[in-house]
């Protein structure tokens, strides 16, 4: 997968010299190699040197930018090339949203599965098309300003533009200080959004023209029982790795300790066993040995004797260039497990930052109160109401399982989650997945199908356990460290030797949080004004919290200088100047600064982020 970044100017013609930041963040200082080329008002910038992102008809009057995966459309290819379209690779997802567009318009994505964003641009009628896939999960950044307008499968570059306006959007910022999650297609940059679930986006003259072309209307089938539901989504989850498993010699796939990884093995055949190269990441805190996925992942590799290796999992610090450090820099195709337990296992009702069912009056209450006590009335009067914001967002849900629907939303495309307490680094910014990986327990089809199944077959894993039990025992006698072994009548077994991964993450800045929620000063209003910072940076457990707030702040780190400054200063360990009086020297080094510390709201706001 590639990651796709293009401009496009209504009224004159881009040079190199006016987005050169913007490629320059976008290739991460030269870390990148981008294939970039200029079409008058147009420029289009892909990572890597992959041509097959970009298809145009002989008369360059369409080109395509097209980023992601679509599955089965070998049938489709075939009428287009009876209609006299012609393809160079009959496989390649740009040449077919070419000429599929060029037939049928923007028709076509009615009938797509896929995960993916896209971008054609119609010189004749003067116009720029954006799209998605039908649940969103493809991450596409916008920002259209005046003349100008730059989409990204990352929001990084295009803060960089010049005449990007760097203001906040503060119903985000509340939202998700109070629900866990900006709603909808919000950003914490009021500027910037990402294209809304299966959208088509037109820009025309200057203005633009949102249509939603699949919209999920799904009743809940009450008639259909549990064995019978397991045995149509067993289907539907063959189909769909076997749709991602094309070309398995180029590939790699996750496998842990858990139900999903090996679900997806249970679907492959032989020889595309033994064509991928099945990988597991160790936790870098535990011997092979001592890892509970690194054994289990050996038992099934040596089982079915697979081409199998032992990665250490990057350790991450949570410091200024946490952000900067994980956005991604391979982009070789990866198998993944991601979201299996959490749609088909059903977690995701137990783990979602907003919960659906909880919602009434006492928590309107709490979601107010939540509120007046984080932010200053001046900013309370500039923001919506979150909870009727979410009141709002969950009655455009036609489909009957709203909860499941929005759960979807939450964690596949949020933006900035809390979603499991948000102490697990790959849920902070959770649409990232989908540029790194393909998981198969995220296809268009299967999640339509999960929308119907009742609540109660789904959740505490019923549902998967009667799947795995009556159409994949293959390996089942190999023990496993997922939640589905611990239910009464689970089809396996929970491994006892060895240590968990998840129970031994780095506690340096966890138990720090932990002690610093308690503390009541820690609630109100003002605790993070110059005043009062002087008696936060006294205590060596509050100093761990703010670094590790500090990976949040710097989504504005480029933004708001003296803030980074300050923060910088006060994670110096330098013991010949005190964090005390280095901050208060930077309060007085420039004009402004007290005053920007005693109001900006945002600088308490965003290290809140972390903790609410």
């Amino acid at each position: 997968m590639s990651l796709i970044l293009g401009c496009y100017s209504f009224k004159k013609e881009i040079g190199k010299k006016e987005i050169r930041s913007v490629l320059d963040d976008f290739s991460l200082g030269g870390e990148r190699a981008l294939r970039t080329e200029f079409r008058g008002r147009l420029a289009l910038s892909v990572t890597g040197s992959h041509s097959d992102c970009i298809a145009e008809n002989e008369d360059r009057s369409l080109t395509v930018l097209f980023s992601g995966e679509i599955y089965d459309f070998e049938d489709a290819v075939s009428r287009l090339m009876e209609m006299g379209y012609t393809f160079r690779d009959p496989e390649n997802c740009a040449e077919f949203v070419l000429n599929a567009y060029a037939a049928y318009g923007d028709a076509f994505l009615e009938t797509v599965n896929g995960i993916f964003a896209l971008a054609i641009r119609d010189r004749e009628k003067e116009e720029l098309v954006l799209a998605n896939d039908p649940f969103g999960l493809y991450p596409l950044f916008i920002c259209h300003k005046n003349d100008m307008c730059i989409f990204c499968t990352e929001y990084e570059p295009i803060t960089r533009y010049e005449k990007f306006d760097r203001s906040l959007d503060y119903d985000a910022v509340a939202e998700y200080f109070t629900l866990g999650m900006p709603l909808g297609d919000r950003t914490f940059f009021k500027d910037i959004r990402n294209l809304s679930p299966g959208s088509v986006l037109r820009l025309k003259q200057g203005h633009c023209h949102l249509r939603r072309y699949d919209e999920p209307d799904i009743r809940i089938d009450r008639d259909k029982s549990i064995t019978e539901f397991a045995e149509v989504i067993a289907g539907s989850f063959r189909r769909a790795v076997q749709a991602r498993v094309k070309h398995p010699e180029n590939m790699r796939c996750a496998l842990t300790g858990g139900a999903d990884t090996r679900l997806i093995l249970s679907c492959l055949t032989r020889a595309q066993r033994q064509a991928i190269v099945f990988y597991t990441e160790k936790s870098p805190f535990l011997s092979e040995e001592q890892d509970r996925d690194v054994r289990i992942a050996r038992m099934l590799a040596d089982r079915l004797n697979l081409s199998f290796e032992v990665v250490n999992q990057e350790r991450y610090t949570f410091g200024t260039a946490y952000f900067e450090e994980t956005r991604v820099r391979s982009f070789e195709k990866r198998l993944s497990g991601i979201c299996g337990s959490q749609f088909m296992g059903g977690t995701c009702y137990r783990y979602s930052p907003i919960e659906i069912a909880k919602m009434g009056t006492e928590r309107h209450r709490a979601i107010r109160y939540r509120l007046e006590k984080l932010f200053e009335p001046a900013i309370l009067e500039r923001i919506q109401d979150p909870y009727i914001s979410l009141f709002r967002e969950i009655g455009r849900i036609r489909s009957d399982n709203r909860q499941l629907a929005f759960s979807m939303f939450q964690f596949a495309r949020g933006y900035f989650t809390n979603i499991f307490g948000g102490t697990r680094n790959a849920w902070l910014d959770s649409y990232r997945h989908w540029t790194r990986v393909s998981s198969p327990f995220c296809d268009t089809a299967l999640l339509k199908l999960l929308l119907s199944v009742p609540k109660a077959y789904s959740v505490r894993h019923r549902l998967y356990n009667l799947i795995y039990k009556n159409h994949f025992p293959e390996l089942l006698d190999i023990p496993t460290n997922s939640p589905l072994a611990r239910r009464e009548e689970s089809c396996m077994t929970y491994i006892c030797d060895g240590v968990e991964p998840k129970s031994v993450r780095n506690p340096n800045y966890t138990n720090a949080l932990r002690a610093f929620l308690k503390h009541p000063l820690t609630w109100e209003r003002g605790m993070y004004r110059s005043r009062n910072m002087m008696n936060l940076i006294c205590y060596g457990e509050r100093n761990a919290a703010l670094r590790f707030a500090m990976k949040l702040i710097t989504r504005l780190e480029r933004k708001h200088g003296p803030i980074r400054s300050a923060l910088d200063l006060m994670a110096a360990r330098g013991k010949s100047y005190p964090r005390a009086e280095l901050f208060q020297k930077h309060l007085h080094s420039r004009k402004g600064d007290r005053r920007l510390m005693d109001s900006f709201t945002d600088f308490e706001a965003w290290y809140r982020a972390l903790v609410v």
